[in-house]
């Protein structure tokens, strides 16, 4: 055999495929397949309706009707361990309630809490008696313009109490640093 000067000499490989797809052609498979789920997925949503009534229920279910009205965003897909920040109406508060997802994927829990104390009229008109009853006489009624009310160090809560001669005194109530209920006549 002579090679002659530019001349080439062909060789032939065989090459073993496997049979089956290609690493490259799986991959497409695998990603076609998930974008599939994904479009046919249905997505968990929180009942809006159904969250709000459960607030409601959770944070005062002694005094129904209370909370005038609560709105939260709406949450597409949540997962236990998602906060969410709802807002509530209380009489002529407005309160920030914390909402906590809890459970699992398939049964979400919600648990609310707001920041402050939940202190019922008749309280404070009990308090307040004890507290001032020598200085402002007996106090026949106390209005605080709701039956109960979120108090907490910062923002007081207007009162006024009445005593038995009609004379009205308008009073800060609120809550220390360790909860308890404290009056400032104004």
């Amino acid at each position: 055999m002579v090679r002659s000067a530019g001349s080439r000499i062909l060789t032939s490989r065989r090459h073993h495929r496997q049979a089956g797809p290609g690493p490259l052609a799986l991959l497409l498979a695998v990603l076609v397949v998930a974008l599939l789920l994904s479009a046919c997925g249905s997505e968990r949503a929180l009942d809006g309706a159904q969250l709000e009534a459960d607030i409601a229920d959770q944070l005062l279910p002694q005094y129904p009707g209370a909370i005038r009205s609560v709105s939260c965003p709406n949450t597409v897909d949540p997962l236990p361990g998602v906060a969410l920040l709802c807002v509530a109406t209380l009489g002529a508060q407005v309160l920030d309630v914390n909402v906590q997802v809890g459970g699992t994927e398939d049964a979400l829990t919600t648990t609310a809490t707001v920041d402050g104390r939940f202190v019922a009229v008749n309280e404070v008109a009990a308090l307040l008696a004890a507290t001032f009853g020598e200085e402002i006489g007996l106090v026949t009624s106390v209005d605080c313009g709701q039956p109960v009310m979120v108090l907490d160090a910062t923002d007081p809560v207007v009162c006024e109490a009445t005593d038995p001669s009609g004379a009205t005194r308008a009073f800060d109530v609120r809550v220390d640093d360790a909860g308890l209920v404290t009056f400032e006549i104004r």
